[in-house]
């Protein structure tokens, strides 16, 4: 496929997920926009994309492979370049991304899911040259009201008059993209009668393309994670040590709670109810998950696959991987807070356009 038709692929598969005419599509579209112009000719093949991988915890002291637990995942994608193989990770960020001494880069040096799935190829014999790390961060605006004094303009040029009533009414445009002329009307009418029309999302779009384009490295940056073979072998025994540690608890019920996780990013564990005796497990609340890995395709319940995100959440509160690994406790009606929803949907239009560079 061209690049072109990587971008379009990309958008249908946004409108597929959230909708045409969303907030949520309008911004993704946006981001995807500038993505393909950052990186379209970076000179990468794609191998494969969302692929899983279910492999045994081996320990290194002796060989040994675990009898009660193996480790999952799912790779982003494996892309190629002039012969050299790499593991791709996308991450979405709300922070300055350029600078890379920041503590974002330099907590990605000794991420956990990079080792797990290095980890993964190398059990898989295959030898991977690095990981690349493609970040984006989200833009922190919005959709905005559209005020009288706030647009107007006394430049003659269509750049020079971006975003103002001027364009609109001299060029029936908004940031240098033609608008449905209904739609101009309806705003010029609205402003002359005082109001404040707000965006509409295929505006707010438009606005995002044009600042994103300013600035492609404040919204897109990649950088190699590296993993030396002791590295490897170091994560290798913390994830059988791992893996002993979730059998002795699950031996002898030990799910201790850590109480400074409770409100991660100043939101309330899901289980704080439970963990507070406001509510309990068999509360018309809670259903029992078919598998407690949802991300993954698996044909069991998976209880006993230990993912990187299993490891983080035991590590984190061992009482709360009880209720999510063990017993698969899931809350009814529960929506996805919007930062991950969002980061699901970028996902899988980044999946699309790299999809589209597969190698032959």
């Amino acid at each position: 496929m061209t690049m072109a038709t990587a971008l379009e692929a990309s958008w249908a598969m946004i409108d597929e997920i959230a909708g045409p005419d969303s907030i949520d599509a309008a911004k993704a579209r946006a981001l995807m926009v500038g993505y393909d112009a950052r990186w379209k000719d970076a000179g990468y093949a794609t191998i494969s994309t969302e692929e899983e991988f279910r492999l045994p915890i081996v320990n290194p002291a002796s060989g040994r492979s675990s009898q009660l637990f193996q480790q999952g995942g799912k790779f982003d994608g494996i892309i190629e370049r002039d012969g050299r193989h790499f593991l791709l990770e996308h991450k979405t960020a709300g922070e300055e991304i350029r600078d890379r001494s920041s503590p974002y880069w330099r907590r990605l040096a000794i991420d956990s899911q990079v080792s797990m799935y290095v980890l993964a190829n190398w059990q898989a014999e295959r030898k991977l040259d690095g990981t690349i790390y493609d970040v984006i961060r989200k833009p922190a605006t919005n959709p905005v009201n559209l005020a009288p004094g706030k647009m107007k303009a006394k430049a003659v040029t269509l750049e020079q008059s971006f975003g103002t009533i001027r364009e609109m009414k001299e060029f029936g445009s908004y940031y240098g993209v033609k608008q449905d002329e209904r739609v101009i009307w309806d705003v010029l009418e609205q402003l002359d009668r005082g109001s404040k029309p707000r965006e509409s999302a295929f505006m707010y779009q438009c606005r995002l393309i044009s600042v994103i384009g300013s600035d492609l490295n404040k919204y897109y940056q990649r950088q190699m994670v590296p993993r030396l073979d002791h590295e490897i072998l170091e994560f290798a025994n913390e994830l059988w040590q791992v893996a002993k540690d979730i059998n002795e608890a699950r031996k002898h019920q030990r799910w201790y709670r850590n109480s400074d996780a409770c409100m991660s990013w100043n939101t309330p564990c899901e289980y704080l109810g439970i963990c507070s005796d406001h509510d309990s497990v068999d509360s018309e609340k809670w259903d029992r998950a078919d598998s407690v890995h949802p991300e993954l395709g698996l044909e069991d319940r998976g209880a006993d696959l230990i993912t990187n995100s299993r490891v983080k959440c035991f590590q984190t509160c061992r009482r709360k991987h009880f209720y999510r690994y063990e017993i698969g406790l899931k809350k009814r009606d529960q929506e996805d807070r919007h930062a991950l929803w969002f980061g699901s949907l970028m996902h899988e239009a980044l999946r699309t356009w790299f999809d589209c560079f597969r190698k032959e």
